[in-house]
């Protein structure tokens, strides 16, 4: 009857602590899924930060293209200004 005992008190402690491991589990479950979540979002954040970056140097090099060709139209326009100039002065 003692041994019965025995088992069945080592058979309580076991039950508590496979509920003390489910709990903690479960909480460990919840942290890393947080986890989860927040290294998605960095990774997100990372990736908008690229994608902003390469919108900002596209945005700088169009704007350099931009004036690269109204000063090369500039310059053209002046050309044509001072050439028709030259025709008038000689006519």
């Amino acid at each position: 009857m003692e041994s019965l005992k025995t088992f069945r008190s080592q058979l309580e402690a076991m039950q508590s602590q496979a509920k003390k491991l489910i709990e903690t589990g479960l909480a460990l479950n919840a942290l890393f899924a947080g986890e989860e979540t927040r290294l998605s979002r960095e990774d997100e954040a990372s990736s908008l930060i690229a994608v902003y970056r390469a919108i900002a140097e596209e945005s700088q090099r169009l704007k350099r293209v931009e004036a690269s060709a109204s000063r090369g139209h500039s310059q053209a326009s002046l050309v044509l200004s001072l050439g028709e100039l030259a025709l008038i002065a000689i006519v």
